[in-house]
């Protein structure tokens, strides 16, 4: 699934690029690339088994997703 990955790096990158603004750019352009984020988080999410119910469920969720990634 090379969408999956490419999202989910640029996910990755874009917050850690939205750390290193300052304050005032934070607000304006870190809210603007966060809302970008927001649809490749979707894309990741449509390609992502369904979510499993339970306790400990979006924990197990987001490890199977970072073990699929690293992979």
């Amino acid at each position: 699934m090379p969408i999956y990955k490419a999202s989910y790096d640029l996910c990755l990158y874009l917050e850690q690029v939205v750390q290193g603004f300052s304050r005032y750019h934070k607000d304006s352009l870190g809210a603007y690339l966060r809302r970008a984020q927001r649809v490749l988080k979707l894309v990741v999410r449509a390609n992502s088994p369904p979510a499993p119910a339970g306790p400990g469920a979006r924990v197990r969720q987001r490890r199977e997703q970072a073990e699929r990634v690293s992979a």
